[in-house]
């Protein structure tokens, strides 16, 4: 998989893309394959000043949506193949 990751805090320029290890669904969490994220001022902020939960290094992205993909163990009333979409 690939990412947005900041490895400090700054301007744009420290925004990189970055290929990852493609990722597995832990206890009670679900996987998904992304088709659309958001970037917005919430992201801007945590790139430039940081703060609570924003340390860096961090992946920057903090909405989206897709279609589940896996279930881990624990999971209940998703299936693969849903459409779903979050914030944090």
């Amino acid at each position: 998989m690939h990412a947005i990751r900041m490895d400090r805090h700054g301007g744009p320029e420290v925004m990189t893309w970055t290929a990852l290890p493609d990722p597995a669904p832990g206890q009670g969490e679900v996987l998904v394959r992304l088709a659309v994220a958001g970037v917005n001022f919430m992201d801007v902020g945590a790139r430039t000043a940081g703060g609570p939960g924003w340390a860096a290094p961090a992946i920057l992205g903090v909405e989206g949506a897709g279609r589940v993909t896996a279930l881990g163990a624990g999971v209940e009333g998703f299936a693969p193949g849903d459409r779903v979409a979050w914030f944090y």
